[in-house]
This record gives C-alpha cells, sequence and structure tokens, in this order.
C-alpha cells in the first residue's frame, strides 16, 4: 500500500506517531507521512494481527484528510 506514495513523494518519510502497542498477537501503530521535520501530510495506523509467530493479517487505516 505504502509504495505508490514513496515514489509520487521521494522526498516525504515515514515517522511513528507514538509507540507500538500489541496485546495477544495484535499489534498496532500510529503514523505519519511528510517532509522530515515538519507536520505529516497524511497520517493513520497499521494493525497486525500474527498467529504462530508469523504476520496473518495487516491493516492500514488512512485518517481522513484534515479541511
Amino acid at each position: 500500500m505504502a509504495e505508490p506514495y514513496k515514489c509520487k513523494y521521494r522526498d516525504f518519510v515515514f515517522t511513528e506517531l507514538g509507540p507500538v502497542d500489541g496485546y495477544h498477537g495484535i499489534g498496532r501503530l500510529a503514523w505519519g507521512f511528510g517532509p522530515p521535520g515538519a507536520a505529516p501530510a497524511m497520517t493513520g495506523i497499521d494493525v497486525l494481527v500474527s498467529a504462530n509467530e508469523q504476520i496473518s493479517a495487516l491493516y492500514t487505516f488512512v485518517d481522513p484528510a484534515k479541511s
């Protein structure tokens, strides 16, 4: 999912917006995407589900654009 954005906005970087939170095989990470050192142009959260020490699902939620 991130690859098209990374190609289109080559100067932007992904940053963690908080600590990784996990419990019983489910984890989440809030992230931002934008120019280094500036407010993120886009934010969201990734949710990872694991089973038997392998990723079984990965969901990405992108926050609505701020107007």
